[in-house]
């Protein structure tokens, strides 16, 4: 009887060990009527994934603002969401983070709908059935508007709001960073406005960590303090009361940093874009759009310490536009997200893909996967998950359909960078781990292999079959001079360990 009991138990145990363990992955895609803005997800404690966002009937003028909420179960299915709306009143959704009466702080912003904009900072109460208990309003300078950004607790549990205002004159285009702190219970603290004056502009506050003695923070931003090198990050030393102590130029032009971690004690990890430096630009580099997305660690007096950059030559990869890159508990795995072909244009003419890289802590590959080329994907963020997968989000437009309209993309991994979970699940999403462009291309075709697939052969076909070469890949990029061939519908192939790893088409216009 005992052995039996104990026999149920072990039973019992292995499979809650393998129930908490079990990786799963999805692809899902919110379409609405309405212009997408999403922006923050989490996992609550029950490992469902709450989404919040902000929904606009026109993004450039809208006459509607509303929040959005939906929970997501590990499968991909949403199990609940709501319009979040209020009377006479727009409203937009930010961030949410899980409370301790089973429900959540939504951290947003709302305006009066006669206007046209939001002008207040707002704090909400959510039950977990996504009902307002709660809500608190808090106002900005009369000459600033549209306020927005992320929250994080502290150690005092008093949540920090981060981001910016912009200017509400018409005739000014500035951009203000500013702190904002208020209790657990939705009192308010303190404020600090970065820049108080139009003659200077600035970047939002991308992201924030309280340093280890809680005398005060860390926060990325751009172009303020102002400098000669008007390009790089600025990694800003604050006090307890948000005023500035010093502030790192972040090295290398990198800039556009999205995310800052705790790494060691005495060091942080940051991310951001690295940029062609145009003074040593030569005739070749011309027409290049060379940005690439940097990962660094720094020690807190701003000396680097190591980095690593990922991307193509001449294209632009541009990271993940809020939270780029997390890591698991340990940091011994680092998630860095971003997008291959990047075009600064809401709706552009093209297509593009998510890059999700693996490192470890060293920051050296451990795997790379390109998911997309069938839409233009705008990638989001990136987060670990309890299963130490993650999951990416993004937004996605379809160029091929007439209607201007993002969908909301969310993409979740396991540790592998695998979507199927099983036997039935088929992502409509493309996983490669070789790209080939420009396709099509003319005297060039380059290709970009993820580093675990590096050493295999490629091979190139005419349209009838016939073999017109063969290239062993011995790095990430590689160059292959196409001036002989003959314009027309070429097939590849890519072989790795005797195994067919990519194929496709490629033109020589």
């Amino acid at each position: 009887m005992q052995k039996t009991i104990l026999i149920i138990a072990i039973t019992t145990f292995l499979l809650l060990q393998f129930t908490i363990t079990a990786q799963n992955a999805f692809e899902l895609s919110i379409s609405t009527l309405n212009e997408d803005a999403s922006l923050r997800m989490i996992q609550n404690s029950e490992g469902n994934f709450i989404l919040v966002g902000t929904k606009y009937n026109d993004y450039y003028q809208p006459t509607e603002i509303n929040g959005y909420i939906a929970e997501i179960n590990t499968k991909g299915e949403i199990e609940r969401e709501k319009n979040i709306t209020l009377d006479d009143t727009l409203i937009g959704l930010y961030d949410i983070l899980e409370n301790n009466k089973g429900g959540y702080h939504v951290f947003g912003a709302v305006g009066n709908i006669d206007t046209g904009y939001t002008d207040k900072y707002a704090f909400f109460e959510f039950d977990k059935e996504f009902n307002i208990l709660k809500k608190h309003y808090y106002s900005i300078p009369i000459n600033r508007k549209m306020p927005g950004g992320f929250a994080f607790k502290n150690s005092d549990n008093n949540y920090i709001i981060f981001g910016s205002v912009r200017s509400s004159k018409p005739e000014t285009y500035g951009i203000f960073p500013v702190l904002l702190e208020i209790s657990e219970t939705g009192a308010f603290i303190r404020e600090k406005y970065l820049i108080d004056t139009e003659t200077i502009s600035g970047d939002p506050i991308f992201d924030i960590i309280e340093k280890k003695d809680h005398s005060g923070y860390f926060v990325i931003t751009r172009r303020f303090p102002k400098s000669t090198d008007g390009l790089s990050g600025r990694v800003l030393n604050l006090d307890k009361n948000f005023n500035l102590q010093s502030h790192i130029n972040i090295p290398k032009r990198v800039h556009n940093a999205g995310t800052i971690k705790w790494f060691t004690d005495t060091s942080f990890i940051l991310s951001g874009t690295k940029t062609l430096d145009w003074s040593k630009k030569t005739t070749k580099d011309i027409n290049a759009q060379d940005n690439d997305i940097a990962i660094m660690i720094l020690d807190t007096l701003g000396n680097l310490i190591n980095s690593t950059y990922i991307g193509k030559p001449d294209t632009t990869d541009f990271p993940g536009f809020f939270f780029n890159f997390d890591y698991v508990a340990d940091s011994s795995s680092i998630y860095v997200v971003g997008t291959q072909g990047f075009v600064f244009s809401s709706f552009p003419n093209t297509k593009s893909k998510i890059i999700l890289t693996k490192l470890d802590r060293d920051l050296n590959v451990i795997w790379e996967k390109f998911y997309g080329g069938d839409a233009y994907y705008i990638v989001y963020s990136v987060q670990t998950t309890n299963d130490n997968g993650c999951i990416i989000i993004s937004a996605r437009y379809n160029p091929d359909k007439p209607e201007y309209q993002d969908d909301i993309h969310i993409l979740k991994v396991d540790f592998h960078g695998n979507i199927i979970a099983s036997v039935e699940d088929e992502p409509t999403i493309n996983v490669s781990e070789l790209i080939l462009y420009p396709n099509p291309g003319t005297s060039e075709l380059k290709i970009r292999t993820a580093k675990q697939s590096v050493g295999g052969i490629f091979y190139l076909y005419d349209i009838s079959g016939k073999q017109i070469l063969q290239k062993q890949i011995t790095d990430i990029n590689t160059s292959i001079n196409t001036l002989i061939l003959q314009k027309g519908i070429y097939i590849y192939k890519y072989i790795y360990k005797n195994k067919m790893l990519e194929s496709g088409k490629w033109i020589k216009n």
